[in-house]
């Protein structure tokens, strides 16, 4: 719904809709797609019909998107319901055994992640405290909690689904007694543990439990964590922390990703400032240039990846749902007819 989100959209066409790039589009069109908004009702139900001046086939002349107040799988079973997005992975592992379903998990591009303050002056400055920190932790129970288990664990500062993509960064795979090893050397020991606050947005329970387990893991180290709980992103924007967890959707391409390290960005809440980040995106002019500047900034640890959100997507068995790339929360459908 927001015009940074749009992969296409008309010069003409934006600047006489919007006076400031971040205004909504909500319920605005340009007229270019399969389908054009037919109607809202009043308790948001939403129905977009057939463009027949489209380019391409569409074999569906209306699509209704429905909120549904009872049973998910008693809409399927009645025949109300083709497709359906769930957020439970046991609902819906439940609603695949089903024979007149068919069920998809699907990678998107947002990702979830650590967030360390290393900017001058900050508790994480020195990157082998970061590394100190990474070794600590196990990613992949971290991931499986912070996602309710739909998540794919997350070694790269991108997703699977951004252009030139490649999983070559070093995994820092848990190592409790390196960890040690890179505390002893800054000065910390189980006697004089480095002590750290962690922020958890108590907006996401899963968040929550995410820093639990994280404390727990931490401690196992040379480290002494205080979890400190706040309703909303106010305080990690204002930078009123040393570690948190948040998540992020970028655009497709890598250089997107400078916005975690600009400063002038709201984004930028690691509080880096090292140049040799700024060279590699910079140097970020092909394939190679940017899988190095991926590679760069995951070994740099001022976001720790955790894990790539997914979406759980089920249909009618007689539907064809065809090939479908997700950006952010958008579901881009290549082919979707009945067979």
């Amino acid at each position: 719904g927001y015009a940074q989100a749009l992969c296409i959209v008309s010069r003409s066409f934006g600047e006489s809709v919007l006076a400031d790039p971040n205004d909504n589009l909500e319920y605005q069109e340009d007229g270019t797609g399969p389908y054009v908004f037919g109607g809202i009702e009043g308790n948001g139900d939403v129905t977009i019909n057939r463009f027949a001046d489209y380019w391409g086939d569409v074999s569906i002349d209306t699509v209704y998107f429905k909120k549904l107040t009872g049973s998910v799988e008693f809409a399927f079973e009645s025949g109300d319901l083709d497709v359906a997005y769930y957020t439970s992975p046991d609902n819906f592992n439940n609603i695949c055994t089903y024979d007149n379903v068919q069920g998809v998990m699907q990678p998107v591009n947002r990702f979830c992640y650590i967030t360390l303050r290393s900017g001058e002056g900050d508790i994480f400055e020195d990157i082998s405290l970061r590394q100190a920190f990474v070794y600590a932790i196990n990613r992949e129970d971290l991931a499986y909690v912070g996602s309710d288990g739909t998540g794919q664990t997350a070694y790269n500062l991108a997703t699977p689904l951004i252009q030139y993509y490649a999983d070559n960064a070093d995994h820092f795979e848990r190592d409790v007694e390196k960890s040690k090893e890179l505390l002893a050397a800054a000065g910390y020991s189980e006697n004089n543990p480095m002590p750290i606050t962690l922020v958890a947005v108590t907006a996401s329970a899963t968040y929550v439990s995410t820093c639990e387990i994280m404390k727990e893991e931490l401690e196992e180290s040379y480290f002494a964590v205080t979890i400190e709980e706040t309703p909303d992103m106010n305080r990690v924007m204002a930078g009123n922390f040393d570690v948190t967890v948040s998540a992020i959707g970028l655009l497709p391409s890598f250089g997107s990703y400078l916005l975690l390290y600009t400063p002038e960005t709201s984004l930028d809440i690691s509080n880096s400032t090292e140049q040799h980040i700024y060279d590699a995106f910079n140097a970020a002019k092909d394939k190679e240039g940017f899988q190095n500047a991926m590679k760069v900034t995951t070994e740099n640890l001022n976001y720790i990846p955790l894990y790539y959100h997914s979406v759980l997507l089920v249909g009618d068995s007689e539907l064809n749902m065809g090939e479908f790339n997700v950006a952010l929360t958008c579901y881009l459908f290549h082919e979707f007819s009945w067979k």
